[in-house]
């Protein structure tokens, strides 16, 4: 089984979203979408469904989790494009992106918080706090 690079996966990816934003609205690039509130949204639900309400049981739904996350690059890529901020080195670091370690829950509804608050401030997708919740992923 042939490999494919972190390089190529992103450009698989990003010729996928452009097709599917296209889809949505042609002049998406110049539609000033609101992608960090979108992205903030989503961080939103998936603690929702990674579970964070100490006061009820809860069961994590790991496919859900995975599904917001995977929302939230959709939003993040298109905010990426848009802004023209797609280089090689997110490529390198999506490549290097490994298991930190710190796989408990805690950590990980942490990042995700970080990850919000960094799209709201920034009002923009920033990689690194992103990555931060790949990495804290206790699955």
């Amino acid at each position: 089984m042939s490999q494919v690079s972190a390089g190529t996966m992103v450009e698989v990816m990003v010729r996928m979203q452009q097709q599917h934003n296209d889809e949505v609205h042609l002049a998406w690039r110049d539609q000033g979408f609101e992608y960090y509130r979108a992205i903030w949204v989503e961080c939103a639900e998936l603690l929702d469904h990674f579970g964070w309400k100490w006061w009820k049981k809860q069961a994590t739904d790991v496919d859900q989790v995975k599904l917001e996350i995977v929302d939230i690059w959709h939003f993040g890529l298109s905010d990426l494009m848009r802004a023209q901020r797609l280089d090689e080195s997110v490529s390198n670091r999506l490549a290097a992106l490994s298991s930190g370690g710190r796989h408990d829950a805690e950590a990980f509804r942490q990042a995700v918080e970080a990850l919000a608050q960094t799209t709201l401030t920034k009002q923009a997708f920033d990689l690194q706090p992103f990555l931060d919740v790949m990495v804290a992923l206790p699955m």
